[in-house]
């Protein structure tokens, strides 16, 4: 998985195993909701400051961004059913439009290389 994916694909489930709004993240860590957005949605990267401001307002570890499961820490939380489907569905969304597309490429650049050879 790429870290743009897995950043923010780990912003979407900490933010609902924390059972937050896009709101709340926003005022928490001082921007606009509408950048909590793009955040989630990789339109925009979010900096190491706002991702560290991130994880101690929610006291969430840096490091889970690195090795942890967006999938995990959904399963873990202490929220709805519907909750999880809903985080789950944005963070399949994410996947689906994003890491197929990598993968593709990769193929494609190998195969290339192969026949290259």
């Amino acid at each position: 998985m790429n870290n743009k994916l897995r950043i923010a694909s780990m912003l979407v489930a900490h933010r609902y195993a924390n059972n937050l709004t896009q709101i709340q993240v926003s005022k928490k860590i001082g921007v606009t909701f509408q950048q909590v957005q793009k955040y989630e949605r990789m339109i925009n990267k979010i900096t190491s400051d706002k991702l560290i401001e991130f994880c101690n307002s929610l006291d969430v570890k840096l490091q889970s961004f690195q090795d942890g499961d967006p999938f995990q820490v959904l399963d873990g939380a202490d929220i709805s059913i519907l909750k999880k489907e809903k985080a789950l569905n944005i963070i399949e969304i994410l996947f689906s439009k994003y890491e197929k597309p990598l993968l593709t490429k990769e193929m494609e650049i190998a195969n290339d290389q192969s026949a290259s050879r």
